[in-house]
């Protein structure tokens, strides 16, 4: 198996070899990323609720920050993962936009996804095949499940998505593949830093990207930070982008400098995760992230108003309250007849030409199988529903 995956399995022999390294030895990018890749590795499955607090962007621009709260359960060797949304959108109504909330939930298994969103307009269960994952609402073909192995390696808007290990730290390779170095600090927290840009001319404004790894405990990545910097011209000697404008008045009649001066922070994006060690496994149980971007306006002719530039900021952060890890998980808790959905809501197979309905579940009733003396009530309710779902559907997706 570990064939298919010759990167996985040296980053599994460096771990094998690092494992008697000393804390305060020196470590390279390889061990580092093997150690990370080894520890997150040993995440199999688990159950956790995610609360916390995110930034929308309302269809007026203005940001909006909101509650949330997931609960995810997955089971990685079975190949199954589900994730229930509860929060808020913006929604179109007679009377103009306004925030209403929302319960969305999307389920994947080897042989299927389920999908339920509470917008639409009777509530439903639509089981589609396990690569269409867009019908729910939650996002999209990006949004299936919120994968707890990629906390920190990621940006706050790429959290959302099921990932492959392998392939994950390797992209952590790539990212420092030149012109990286690592430094070990007290306490056995290593940077690992990549530097963007020549250092050696003053002036030259300095991307630079920080990892944060705890090598004596678990590997953790306790922040990702990208942040802006400016050369001095001396020794590659780099200072924060805030004490540079200090130091230095702004250059009169320079649109370029105007607008560096206007839209570079010191931190433009940041991840910082707690952790905690369950049962000999790493795992986050805190995520506060940032990240900035930049907004202008344009002008009668189309064009970029510099003027008008801005900054906004949007967050998203919370806390993981573990269930369990790497415990059991019954296959059941993966079947649409346990879904926490309203009673009475009908389920639709839609993996042929047609849609047809299965029966219907609902937290307040027991499931019941649709037999072929249905009643002509439940058969009208059920082509309305599916009238209602494409008419919604539609609509969505020309918003």
């Amino acid at each position: 198996m570990l064939q298919k995956f010759p990167c996985l399995t040296r980053w599994i022999g460096l771990a094998c070899s690092f494992i008697a390294i000393e804390a305060n030895a020196d470590f390279t990018l390889d061990e580092i990323v093997a150690g990370m890749a080894f520890e997150r590795g040993k995440i199999k499955s688990g159950d956790f609720l995610l609360s916390g607090s995110k930034t929308i962007e309302l269809f007026s621009g203005e940001l909006e920050l909101v509650d949330f709260e997931e609960r995810v359960i997955f089971d990685l060797p079975r190949d199954a993962t589900l994730l229930l949304h509860e929060g808020v959108i913006e929604d179109s109504t007679e009377s103009g936009f306004v925030l209403k909330d929302v319960r969305m939930l999307k389920c994947r298994t080897k042989a299927e996804t389920f999908h339920y969103n509470s917008t639409a307009p009777m509530p439903h269960i639509f089981i589609t095949a396990p690569n269409e994952t867009s019908y729910s609402g939650i996002g999209g073909d990006d949004f299936p499940f919120f994968d707890p192995r990629a906390v920190g390696l990621v940006g706050y808007d790429s959290m959302h998505a099921l990932y492959d290990l392998s392939d994950l730290m390797e992209d952590v390779s790539a990212r420092f593949a030149d012109g990286f170095s690592v430094a070990i600090y007290e306490g056995g927290i290593a940077r690992i830093r990549k530097v963007y840009g020549d250092t050696t001319k003053a002036g030259n404004l300095i991307g630079v990207t920080d990892f944060l790894v705890d090598v004596e405990s678990g590997f953790v990545l306790n922040r990702m930070e990208v942040s802006s910097h400016f050369a001095t011209g001396t020794g590659g000697q780099l200072v924060p982008a805030s004490q540079y404008f200090r130091e230095n008045p702004p250059l009169s009649g320079s649109a370029d400098d105007f607008l560096v001066r206007k839209l570079v922070r010191d931190v433009e994006r940041k991840v910082d995760v707690g952790w905690q060690e369950i049962d000999g496994v790493w795992v986050p149980t805190s995520i506060n992230a940032m990240a900035l971007e930049q907004k202008f306006d344009k002008t009668a002719d189309g064009k970029l108003d510099p003027e008008s530039a801005r900054l906004i900021e949007h967050t998203f952060g919370g806390s993981l309250t573990w269930n369990s890890v790497n415990a059991p998980i019954a296959s059941d808790r993966f079947s649409y007849k346990k879904f926490d959905v309203p009673g009475g809501t009908l389920v639709f197979d839609a993996r042929g030409d047609e849609p047809f309905l299965v029966g219907q579940v609902g937290s307040r009733q027991p499931y019941s199988q649709i037999s072929p003396t249905t009643s002509l009530t439940a058969i009208v309710i059920a082509g309305l529903a599916i009238l209602a779902f494409f008419i919604w559907r539609r609509g969505a997706g020309a918003a």
